[in-house]
């Protein structure tokens, strides 16, 4: 509910319709990020972030983190 507005999972979640409703800065970049939480994904996993119906230029990348930093 906190991504999409409903329960109901495999909706478009709202960072998906901001970028479809807005576009986005630049072709060549991601719609937006979502940023990884150390101790592992949320319930349901990447749906929560999904484009759903939405053309599939509007969902999240992940981002992958490539060592810690200070």
């Amino acid at each position: 509910m906190m991504h999409g507005g409903l329960i109901v999972a495999g909706r478009p979640s709202l960072g998906a319709w901001a970028a479809y409703g807005l576009g986005t800065a630049n072709q060549n970049l991601p719609a937006y990020v979502v940023l990884p939480d150390p101790r592992g994904l949320p319930v349901d996993g990447i749906r929560n972030w999904s484009a759903g119906w939405l053309p599939p230029c509007t969902r999240a990348r992940r981002s992958a983190p490539r060592g810690r930093r200070c």
